[in-house]
Formats: structure tokens, sequence, C-alpha cells
């Protein structure tokens, strides 16, 4: 069986840790980075908030986009009770904790947007996405033992998800792309 030697890894190792951080930085921007209220305002879309994980019928998203509305004029009850609605209408939406969690972190709520998290654990504990979000946050601060452990549980916790393959998916992909990025900045490139 050939072995490379360390040297040789290097440049595949630095085209990995380019594609590592590109792809965390992806996700920590469209999911949990903290810009000016109007900015995030402007960019929430169901798409943002939901992702691929359903159709992109405009038709089934009408409640995710009338709930961005309704957050966006500052009436949370509203969007919560529209997310609500959504979810009813389609099992494969994420939690309503989760997404209100998403547009309270990118109307830069942060406060709000952890206690959101935080219920989304408790109701939902099956759900990985929470953890992924936090690991995100973690790896932008440069705190990558937390980053790690929490995209260590994510995968864990993606193992037994079952409730939307497609965010399945897209789970795996930001966990191991998450812990690749973790890695690389340790320069372990084996791992």
């Amino acid at each position: 069986m050939f072995r490379p030697s360390p040297g040789s890894l290097a440049p595949i190792a630095a085209q990995i840790h380019s594609v590592a951080r590109g792809m965390a930085w992806l996700c920590v921007t469209l999911v949990a980075c903290a810009i000016c209220g109007a900015e995030a305002q402007a960019q929430l879309t169901p798409e943002l908030l939901i992702g691929d994980a359903v159709s992109g019928d405009p038709e089934k998203n009408k409640n995710v986009a009338d709930a961005i509305k309704r957050f966006n004029n500052r009436d949370v009850l509203a969007a919560r009770m529209l997310l609500e609605r959504a979810k009813e209408s389609d099992p494969k939406l994420p939690p309503t904790d989760l997404t209100m969690a998403k547009m309270f972190i990118l109307s830069s709520q942060n406060a709000a947007g952890r206690a959101s998290l935080e219920r989304t654990v408790r109701d939902h504990p099956g759900d990985p996405e929470t953890y992924l979000i936090l690991a995100d946050q973690l790896y932008t601060q440069g705190r990558m033992i937390e980053a790690e452990a929490l995209y260590d549980k994510a995968i864990r916790k993606i193992e037994s998800f079952s409730d939307n393959e497609k965010r399945k998916r897209n789970f795996l992909i930001r966990a191991r792309a998450g812990r690749a990025a973790v890695a690389a900045v340790r320069r372990d490139w084996p791992a």
C-alpha cells in the first residue's frame, strides 16, 4: 500500500484547508454572523432560514416569507405563529425555535437567538443543527476546542437524525467541513 510522505501531502492539505475554511466561513456567514439589523433584515429569505431542505415552491414557503415580514416589523409573536403554521403544513421544515434563532442571530439579537437555541435542544434534542450553529460561531471566534467538541456532537446526532434526508446530508457536509477546518487550523493534516 502506498503511503505518501508528510511533505508530499502539504499541497493537498493546503487545498483542503482552504476549502474547509471557505465552507465554514460560508456556513457561519449564512447562519451565525453578527451583522447590523438593517442589513440582516434585507437578507432574511425563506431560503436562508430553511435552506434547500424543502421544496422551493413559493406558495409552500409563503408562511415563512410572511413570518420574515412580521419579524422585520418587530412582531415576533406573529412571526412565530406563522412559522408554526408552516411547520404544521410541512413537517420537513426545521423546528420553529431553530428558525426563530436564525432570525434573531442574523439581526444581531444574540441573547434571544441563544434562548431559542436552548429551547430547540430541549424540545427537539435529536436535531443536530443547533450544535452546528454554535460550533460555527465558536470556530469564527478561534475557540477550536469547543468547536471541535460541538462538531463531533453534531456528527453523533446526525447519525440518528431521520426527519429530513436533505437536511441530514447538508448537516453532514457542514459538520465534516467544520471538523476539517479545525484540523487545518491545528495543521493536523492526517485528520
